[in-house]
């Protein structure tokens, strides 16, 4: 996978990894005082040896990484597999599991109506969040239409059923947990039910807690306390 490297004039850089169906720049609203490194296609599993050349590439031992719904996995993967390349490791909205069942259901839609059936899970992320949601329709939502073809939707699925999340595999001391109080994708207390760590569980909003306005200072406070 290839990705691209902004250096926006800050020593320290951020992987932001997008969820199932949407790309990049749903992050885009975020005001983060890092370089970025994002992916140039959509996210379907894991990360291979590319993130690895890139982090030598632009000169420096560790980034943070920040991930979202399937980015979040592929994150929690990431860590694991290189936990010498982490400062601070931030899990959004981590689907513990995912069944072939569900897959199933979900595919069956797409194949159906693609378009209809992802304008309709896109609907549901944004529980709670009716002014993000008109915003992502409006900006971000036709590219995503385009960029997400069937193949590639089927296969970042496969790779949530493939890959359920182990929180005991993850370096608890430097991992940030948040989550939205009325997510319906991943509820919350499918989390919090597995999860000994603390959660940072944004009221009000659904699957999307970094849009919330509170989500920047919880983020920079929990960072700051485990990059100590």
């Amino acid at each position: 996978m290839e990705f691209q490297c902004i250096n926006r004039g800050y020593e320290e850089w951020l992987l932001l990894l997008p969820g199932w169906s949407f790309l990049p720049d749903i992050f885009s609203p975020l005001e983060l005082n890092y370089n970025y490194i994002i992916p140039c296609a959509p996210l379907t599993d894991d990360l291979g040896n590319d993130i690895i050349e890139i982090v030598s590439g632009i000169g420096v031992e560790k980034i943070h990484v920040l991930g979202w719904s399937l980015g979040a996995t592929v994150a929690a993967r990431f860590a694991r597999a290189r936990p010498d390349l982490i400062l601070t490791l931030c899990l959004i909205s981590i689907m513990p599991e995912f069944s072939q069942k569900e897959m199933e259901q979900v595919m069956k839609q797409i194949r159906a109506d693609r378009i209809k059936a992802l304008k309709n899970f896109h609907r549901r992320c944004f529980t709670g969040q009716k002014q993000e949601y008109e915003w992502f329709v409006k900006n971000l939502q036709k590219n995503a239409l385009d960029r997400w073809d069937t193949a590639s939707l089927e296969k970042g699925l496969s790779f949530l059923v493939d890959n359920p999340f182990d929180a005991d595999l993850v370096n608890d001391t430097n991992t940030i947990y948040f989550h939205g109080s009325r997510d319906i994708i991943s509820p919350a207390e499918n989390l919090l039910s597995r999860l000994s760590s603390p959660v940072h569980v944004i009221k009000g909003v659904g699957h999307l807690p970094f849009l919330d306005k509170d989500f920047l200072l919880i983020y920079e406070q929990s960072k700051q306390k485990k990059h100590r």
